[in-house]
């Protein structure tokens, strides 16, 4: 799913939140989890904080999101509701906040050379809860009907899951396999937090992972219990041997087949041209990024422009793009951006923090600007499309038209 991403034919890798970058802790921590509902010991638990706390260093609202899950499962697993003497599990409490805390505070003190507890650091990271709240308080999501349809069901669905655990808690009936259920449940329904915050259809992809698991539980324990029911049933067996396997191949079947998976830079990487295509697709020259061969003339005029901005890059006080996609370009003209927002339009979503890069933007007083023709004709309506008309207005009242370059202006500042 990872690989579905974005529009067709964008680059799913220049939104590194798009990517598998984004999900490392959350695998590890559930498999902590799942290792602790197997075997009790104090590991699989510190292994867990740690995780948290990676996560929150790495990617804060997703530590967050994971905090909340380990807490649920400690709470239904060694918490029992109807003792009055917690005493035992509250003196084990300090080993499973310790190892977060620890990484945590080591990881930001090494991001800020020495320097976490002051107040422009501290702004800066917790930026995106100032900049972005998200929740289901924000309901935006108007792109996608379906969109909004799915996320009401799956949030139906964590819902389902999560009270009838801790209603089996309650009860003291829970089992830890149950309370890693409920814990993922709490995850996806934080998570699904992310794709009404930003509303992009795509986003729902990610909102679909918990989901996925909880439903193919659902189906193994569906298929175990019509096993009991009806032993001599050969479909049933059929499932039990051959459902996971046969799964798993329709996922690698649809992963083979998707422009996301062919783009996506590595080793597996397939070199093949596009299904139906006549030639074999062209890869732009220095970022690994395929173009089917119907636009080859686009990819001269990118190239042009690559080269443009390397040789001005060298004896100017930089360059930068304005443009929808631009960190392929700083990519392809082995330059840098010299902001900290990439890609540049799709990460203005408020007006203070467009305000804020404006004046850090004419501060910085960069020699040379390129500006995409999409940039005047307004994106195509698309959301970014005020934040690139007031970026142009700034560029042709501090600087003046120099050359053009394929589809680009270039403009020098005065």
């Amino acid at each position: 799913h990872l690989f579905h991403g974005l529009d067709h034919g964008a680059i799913l890798w220049q939104y590194p939140s798009s990517t598998i970058l984004r999900s490392p802790c959350d695998i590890w921590l559930f498999c902590a989890l799942w290792m602790d509902s197997r075997k009790t010991n104090q590991f699989p638990l510190a292994m867990a904080s740690a995780l948290v706390g990676m996560g929150t260093l790495f990617e804060t609202d997703t530590g967050g999101y994971l905090a909340i899950s380990l807490v649920a499962y400690i709470v239904l697993t060694r918490f029992a509701p109807r003792s009055t003497d917690w005493s035992r599990a509250l003196t084990e409490v300090p080993a499973w906040i310790l190892p977060g805390a620890l990484v945590s505070v080591v990881g930001l003190e090494l991001a800020a050379r020495g320097h976490a507890l002051s107040g422009s650091f501290a702004s800066g990271w917790l930026e995106v809860f100032r900049q972005y709240p998200g929740g289901v308080g924000m309901l935006p999501i108007t792109m996608s009907t379906a969109g909004i349809l799915l996320s009401f069901v799956f949030i139906l669905i964590y819902l389902v899951v999560a009270c009838s655990q801790v209603g089996l808690w309650r009860c003291g009936r829970s089992t830890r396999y149950g309370a890693v259920l409920a814990s993922v449940a709490l995850y996806g329904l934080c998570y699904l937090c992310q794709f009404i915050g930003r509303s992009h259809p795509y986003n729902l992809f990610h909102a679909c992972v918990p989901v996925v698991i909880l439903i193919t539980v659902a189906l193994r324990s569906t298929v175990q219990t019509v096993r009991y029911a009806l032993p001599g049933l050969r479909a049933v067996r059929i499932a039990r041997d051959y459902g996971s396997l046969l799964l798993t191949g329709c996922v690698m079947f649809d992963l083979v087949f998707l422009s996301g998976w062919r783009d996506y830079p590595g080793i597996f990487r397939t070199e093949s041209a596009p299904l139906g295509a006549s030639n074999q697709a062209r890869t732009l020259r220095r970022t690994g990024v395929r173009l089917e061969s119907a636009l080859r003339a686009s990819a001269d005029d990118f190239e042009r422009v690559a080269a443009d901005a390397r040789e001005y890059a060298r004896r100017s006080n930089g360059v930068f793009f304005l443009v929808n996609n631009d960190p392929i370009y700083y990519l392809a003209s082995g330059t840098r951006s010299r902001f900290r927002y990439s890609p540049l339009l799709q990460s203005m979503m408020t007006r203070s923090a467009q305000a804020e890069f404006e004046h850090e933007f004419i501060g910085d007083r960069i020699d040379f600007v390129y500006i995409a023709r999409e940039s005047f004709d307004g994106l195509g309506g698309q959301p970014a499309a005020d934040v690139c008309a007031s970026l142009r207005r700034i560029v042709v009242g501090s600087y003046r038209m120099d050359h053009r370059c394929g589809t680009f202006e270039v403009w020098r500042h005065l």
